[in-house]
């Protein structure tokens, strides 16, 4: 697949989002409470053609939840059918982890129907 550049305020207009100037990130594309940063480690997503920015679609399609597909020379931009992410309020997907006092497997499934908990952390 070529390289897909999209003018910016046209691209979050069509998918529901909007350029936002978000403190100590810079400029973002946001969603509901989800901000994807158009600048990361001095890399930035966005060239400027003729006074109008653009923006490379693929920084934006997995975060936004949205598949980007070529079809001869056209560009197609559709909401992704998997699990992209999950977030409050969302089913999670199933899974099965070892318990960890006992090590014996234990699935996600096993509760369904009950009201679930899920601690997690990570260090990044």
């Amino acid at each position: 697949m070529g390289v897909c550049w999209c003018p910016l305020q046209s691209f979050s207009e069509a998918v529901g989002a909007e350029v936002k100037d978000v403190d100590g990130v810079g400029l973002a594309v946001c969603h509901g409470d989800r901000c994807i940063p158009l600048s990361i480690g001095g890399s930035s997503a966005i060239e400027t053609v003729e006074g109008v920015a653009h923006v490379y679609a693929v920084h934006l399609t997995a975060a936004l939840s949205l598949e980007l597909t070529q079809s001869g020379g056209l560009y197609i931009v559709t909401r992704a059918n998997g699990v992209v992410g999950v977030a409050a309020g969302n089913r999670a997907p199933a899974f099965t982890l070892p318990d960890l006092n006992t090590g014996e497997p234990v699935s996600s499934t096993d509760y369904a129907g009950r009201k679930v908990v899920f601690y997690i952390w990570a260090s990044w």
